[in-house]
């Protein structure tokens, strides 16, 4: 599973868990709310690890583009 599908699956899997809880009645709330935090969580750690991966990515390559040398003609 790529890094998208799995952030994708994470959000679909809190809207899941929220919609239970706005339907959930007295007795089960606890463990819904509880649901609910834990997807919230885990969709927040794998988006900020991506963002982190995606700007290291973006700084290697501002690293690489400030030595890069034009190409020569071949005249």
């Amino acid at each position: 599973m790529t890094m998208n599908e799995a952030i994708e699956t994470e959000l679909e899997a809190w809207r899941n868990a929220e919609r239970r809880q706005e339907r959930t009645f007295v007795g089960d709330t606890t463990a819904v709310k509880l649901e609910v935090e834990q997807h919230r969580a885990e969709y927040m750690r794998l988006s900020t690890e991506h963002i982190v991966e995606w700007m290291a990515g973006m700084d290697d390559a501002q690293r690489r583009s400030a030595f890069a040398q034009p190409a020569r003609s071949s005249r």
